[in-house]
């Protein structure tokens, strides 16, 4: 969804890839996360290695999906306990999570609408705001992810 099809280091201001190395670069500065891909999905996975969060973006309509995706081989046993725990993590996240099976996996979406992708002098705000979900998902979910 982010289209990123140049070079990283030749990126127009306010453009996507400027937003996307904008908040790849926050993100490693702010939280335990780093950037593992951007091919498709921007990736960010934590220092231990157990969660991984795809962020997908339409830059047109101002959409962020942000959250994690299992596989549905690889990870039964651990999506059965994510499924048992639906009502905490709706909870949690005042039920604005998303729940999808498509492809062989499991993913966990939190939909942040209404993003002012246009305007990059309010960037950091959403930087700030991915910060925040970015923790809230680790904290909820990395734990039973490591057991």
């Amino acid at each position: 969804m982010l289209g990123i099809k140049s070079e990283p280091d030749k990126f127009d201001a306010g453009s996507q890839q400027a937003f996307a190395s904008g908040l790849a670069a926050h993100i490693a500065e702010a939280a335990p996360f780093r950037l593992v891909s951007d091919a498709r999905d921007l990736v960010f996975r934590t220092r231990k290695g157990t969660l991984r969060l795809y962020v997908r973006v339409d830059w047109k309509h101002g959409l962020m999906e942000v959250g994690p995706r299992f596989s549905l081989l690889r990870a039964a046993k651990k999506i059965a306990d994510l499924r048992v725990r639906a009502p905490a993590l709706q909870l949690a996240f005042d039920d604005g999570l998303t729940w999808t099976e498509a492809n062989g996996s499991l993913g966990i979406f939190k939909l942040l609408e209404g993003l002012p992708f246009g305007s990059s002098s309010q960037w950091q705000q959403i930087y700030a705001q991915l910060v925040d979900l970015f923790y809230n998902f680790k904290k909820h979910f990395e734990r039973q992810l490591s057991a």
